[in-house]
């Protein structure tokens, strides 16, 4: 009797985002072996106990400092140990949050920069959370002023809630030669006024020799008094003012300041270059801080990405360069050490003619980077991933059904290496699904999340945020954007918190050259031995109705099904929840009947 080899490793060949039809992999990977290929069970979660509990909404997840860090309900939690120590608030409490880390040195170092896509934010090592455009920059002296017979009183106004800032001055020869930023302060909605000396007050007594001012008139007292209720305005001489005399002396010194120029509402992604810390908002204006100090954003500092008059989507870190997403193209940025402005000049030979969908799909590991992509002629949204400073295509027409079926709202994406594959995953909420590339297997599958245990259903695997911890460790943290729960996930886990990791692999239709009917009379599956079942059925009308399942005994030396009746063309699902890693290879069919060699469709 003739024996077919049916595959288990098997590409999602979706014909629409109807899940329910076509050749899939759920919740498992394809992992080559001395050539041989095999479905692999994805890793399991963890619930990893935090005290106190995170409130939900997860917005994100880092590690900062020998700590990981998360953001849930527009709170920033510091971690240790599953202590939660609250270390920021006042985030958004409903988008994304972006993180980068600058380089390690002396306290207050390294820093922690992030933004909720509102404003923008710095963690010091010392704890001290701030929120950067609420600082000030610097100070500029606009007239010396002059006059001066000793050094007045320098007063910075106060913010409405927060830390006055704080400066230094010298004055020569009756004027301000310098003015030095000792302080930026924090809280301010508008730039502070810094007042020089004492202004002129109606009625005011003074005293001989001091000094007061009014509009652009520096006056000495020469003659003690009160003044009277009309302000002075000569300038020269001396002039009664009620009982006092004042003398006209010169000018007054004015100062002008400005906060930092952290843009408001920047779009998604941080960058960290040669110790400056980059951010873009929507007008592709790339912000940079001072280097190696993220609490200095000067306004001048700024580049305008106008290649193409499109609006900026994302940046993003990628070999020695500064990606610049925008809406229908890509342009890379590079640090020319401009002594003016921007460190930053573009590359305008590899500027690309794609853009980004959006900025959440963004994810950089391993020298290259993933993203959405987009073009302005449209033709529908791809998988882009850059090799080098060129783009190459990796989604299939399946992957792209769901792509631009999705209305964009609920979008996550996340990479990490695990189990000696590196993944990325890209989260549509609003298409229920996780869409999961293996870059090393070059392949697409999709994962789930089941709730089975607390009585839910089955949707979207629920790995929204994830960052390994300690950096560089083989221990990866999770971060669940619906719950606010931290899991570990790891191969060595079989199962998630609340449900199985329900593996379903259902193949392609198989035809084999010919419609005549064919009878199976056995089905041997090839794969790892377990102590465990798995369930096997198959549908011969289009993947619409489905035979009963049939349980197969893994532990057997042949685990076989028998008298699996005739068809024209058949599909089998073979769908796994138990407590055990699995690993699948075939599915050997022995057939009878007139059929040719073993085509599928």
């Amino acid at each position: 009797m003739p024996k077919i080899d049916l595959p288990l490793v098997t590409p999602m060949t979706f014909r629409s985002t109807d899940k329910t039809k076509d050749a899939k992999m759920v919740n498992c990977y394809q992992e080559t072996v001395a050539g041989r290929k095999f479905a692999v069970k994805r890793p399991g979660k963890t619930q990893y106990t935090i005290t106190p509990a995170l409130t939900p909404v997860g917005q994100g997840l880092w590690a900062y400092n020998n700590n990981l860090y998360a953001v849930s309900n527009g709170t920033l939690y510091q971690i240790t140990g599953g202590t939660a120590v609250i270390r920021g608030i006042d985030l958004s409490t409903t988008n994304n949050v972006n993180f980068v880390n600058t380089f390690t040195t002396s306290s207050p170092h390294p820093y922690m920069v992030l933004h909720d896509n509102v404003a923008g934010y710095y963690l010091d090592a010392t704890n001290n959370f701030i929120k950067i455009a609420t600082q000030v920059w610097g100070v500029s002296i606009t007239n010396a002023g002059s006059g001066y017979n000793s050094v007045p009183t320098v007063v910075v106004s106060a913010p409405p809630v927060g830390l006055t800032a704080a400066v230094s001055y010298v004055f020569t020869a009756g004027s301000l030669t310098s003015m030095t930023l000792t302080n930026r302060g924090f809280g301010y909605l508008s730039a502070p006024t810094i007042t020089i000396g004492d202004t002129w007050v109606a009625s005011a007594v003074v005293t001989l020799g001091s000094q007061v001012y009014y509009g652009a008139n520096l006056y000495t007292v020469t003659v003690a008094g009160t003044f009277g209720t009309t302000a002075p305005t000569h300038t020269t001489g001396s002039i009664a003012n009620g009982t006092a005399t004042l003398t006209w002396v010169g000018v007054p010194a004015t100062v002008d300041t400005a906060l930092n120029a952290f843009p408001a509402n920047p779009v998604d992604g941080l960058v960290y270059l040669d110790g400056y810390v980059f951010v873009m908002d929507s007008q592709a204006q790339i912000w940079q801080s001072g280097q190696e100090d993220p609490t200095s954003w000067n306004p001048l500092d700024y580049i305008t990405v106008k290649g193409e008059p499109d609006k900026g989507v994302g940046i993003v870190k990628h070999l020695n360069y500064l990606v610049a997403f925008k809406e229908w193209t890509t342009e890379f940025l590079y640090d020319n050490a401009n002594a003016v402005g921007s460190v930053l000049t573009p590359n305008a030979s590899a500027r690309l003619e794609i853009g980004c969908a959006s900025g959440d799909s963004i994810q950089a590991f391993e020298e290259t980077v993933l993203w959405m992509a987009t073009a302005k002629e449209g033709g529908g949204r791809i998988i882009s991933m850059l090799d080098g400073l060129r783009a190459t295509q990796i989604s299939t027409s399946a992957v792209e059904k769901f792509l631009n079926a999705s209305n964009l709202q609920g979008v996550y994406s996340w990479a990490y290496k695990i189990a000696g594959h590196t993944f990325y995953g890209l989260v549509l909420t609003d298409q229920d699904i996780t869409l999961v590339y293996d870059l090393k297997e070059k392949e697409w599958h999709y994962w789930t999340t089941s709730k089975a245990f607390i009585g839910g259903g089955e949707g979207y695997f629920e790995c929204t945020f994830v960052q390994p911890f300690p950096t560089n460790s083989n221990i990866n943290y999770v971060l669940d954007a619906v719950t606010g729960n931290v899991y570990t996930i790891s191969p060595e886990t079989y199962f998630d918190p609340f449900g199985p990791i329900s593996v379903r692999v259902v193949t392609q239709r198989m035809l084999l050259g010919t419609y005549n009917r064919k009878v199976n009379s056995c089905l041997t599956l090839t794969g790892d031995s377990i102590n465990d079942i798995i369930n096997v059925r198959h549908s011969d009308d289009d993947y619409n109705t489905w035979s009963n399942y049939r349980s197969l005994d893994l532990s057997l030396t042949k685990p076989c099904l028998y008298n699996l009746g005739s068809f024209k063309r058949r599909a089998y699902e073979f769908f796994y929840t138990g407590n055990f890693p699995l690993r699948l290879e075939n599915a050997e069919l022995s057939l009878s009947g007139d059929f040719g060699s073993g085509s599928e469709g």
